[in-house]
């Protein structure tokens, strides 16, 4: 390629501005960890039948600005393609808050907090997800926990 025609594009950039910044409150006993696809994941130090408690944060770049109505959408369509049936849903200024039930063929019933909010920027929307996952049998020991994380998301896009 020549140097003449050619133009560096950097992420951030003018067309590919930098990711919304997002923030977390976690309670002691958990720790920070990765997880393919995940921009920032923790997980509780102590798992029950071969699974730890886990709260996971994915961005996902869409082109176009994408109502709120069409991310929940699309959401809730991912649920169904697992097979999980919803339990509960509420809207507030930041977003989406929604509860699921889904089976895992090793761990049996997992329960699901799902917080969605959207940042429109510059002719693309980014959809920020955090899913908070443990099993039924958990839920009494860290279903509050998981539920404050899930709900204490921040997001800052620049």
């Amino acid at each position: 390629m020549s140097t003449a025609a050619a133009r560096r594009l950097s992420m951030p950039g003018e067309e590919f501005p930098s990711l919304p910044s997002v923030s977390l409150d976690v309670p002691e006993g958990w720790e920070s960890f990765v997880w393919a696809g995940a921009v920032m994941g923790v997980k509780h130090r102590v798992s029950t039948g071969g699974f730890a408690p886990n709260v996971l944060v994915t961005i996902e770049r869409w082109p176009g600005e994408i109502s709120d109505d069409d991310a929940e959408q699309v959401l809730r369509q991912r649920i169904q393609a697992a097979r999980g049936k919803e339990l509960d849903s509420s809207r507030d200024a930041e977003g989406l808050s929604l509860g699921a039930e889904q089976r895992h063929p090793q761990h049996g019933t997992m329960l699901v907090r799902y917080r969605q909010q959207i940042v429109r920027h510059r002719g693309m929307t980014d959809a920020i997800t955090v899913i908070g996952t443990f099993t039924k049998l958990q839920q009494d020991g860290v279903g509050e926990e998981v539920r404050g994380i899930v709900d204490s998301l921040r997001v800052s896009a620049s």
